[in-house]
């Protein structure tokens, strides 16, 4: 059976500011909302391209699923369907280098902290666990951070982390 893919599609906030950035001059703000906007859709869309290049056989894949659970939305980035398993991808198309002290994330240079995304797709699958009780669905849900940009480097970073590196995707 050949991978079924529903293709990532660009989010209407990104397109809206397509459409716009000609037309006007965007503040500081709305440049760097653009900028994560398009950066992120990139990253998705390479995740698409590297899982559709490896001819992944019994597995559907869906690109920016929102769904919502006792009043609460979230976004999945990308969903891997199998015969007996779900799994939800956060992908992330960081480049640059960031090291983990006390399960915080910190650009290296800067010294800042960035969000973390274990975090949030831990968050994400506690509510796509309520989903799927809600809904009577009996799979196994498993969910991983996947950096997507072979330019990104973690230090530090505990092996046990859900974290799936560019240069490990095929193996995964």
């Amino acid at each position: 059976m050949p991978l079924l893919t529903r293709t990532s599609t660009m989010p209407q906030s990104l397109v809206l500011f397509k459409c716009l950035r000609p037309r006007k001059s965007l503040s500081p703000r709305e440049r760097q909302r653009y900028e994560q906007l398009e950066k992120g859709f990139i990253g998705e869309k390479m995740l698409e391209n590297a899982l559709n290049s490896m001819g992944c056989k019994n597995i559907t894949t869906l690109f920016g699923c929102l769904f919502e659970v006792d009043n609460r939305a979230f976004q999945i980035d990308c969903l891997l369907l199998t015969i007996d398993k779900i799994y939800l991808l956060e992908v992330k198309n960081y480049t640059g280098d960031y090291y983990i002290e006390n399960n915080q994330i910190y650009h290296l240079k800067s010294k800042n902290e960035i969000y973390n995304p274990v975090a949030q797709i831990e968050r994400t699958e506690f509510l796509f666990r309520r989903l799927l009780n809600e809904t009577k669905i009996n799979l196994q849900a498993q969910s991983y951070v996947v950096f997507v940009n072979k330019d990104l480097m973690v230090y530090g970073a505990p092996v046990h982390l859900p974290i799936i590196y560019h240069h490990k995707l095929n193996a995964f």
